[in-house]
């Protein structure tokens, strides 16, 4: 289910943890957060600094002319 939403589950420092690219613009991967085990402890890839999430939907938001902040990634899923 992960898999499906470009989302991968890992072993990050000895515990299980959830790989979340933040895409740029372009589709591309500008950043990584992991979520670590269930608490939820989030940490960024070394030298990422955390962006808005979801910038590859820009032309849809222009499109429409609105769009919904969420509070973290996976409320954009």
């Amino acid at each position: 289910m992960l898999e499906g939403r470009c989302l991968s589950t890992i072993t990050y420092d000895k515990a299980p943890a959830v790989r979340i690219p933040f895409p740029g613009t372009q589709g591309e991967t500008v950043a990584t957060q992991y979520r670590i085990n269930q608490s939820g402890e989030k940490r960024w890839k070394a030298k990422d600094k955390p962006i808005l999430y979801g910038l590859d939907r820009l032309d849809v938001i222009e499109a429409e002319g609105w769009c919904v902040l969420g509070e973290g990634a996976s409320d954009g899923h």
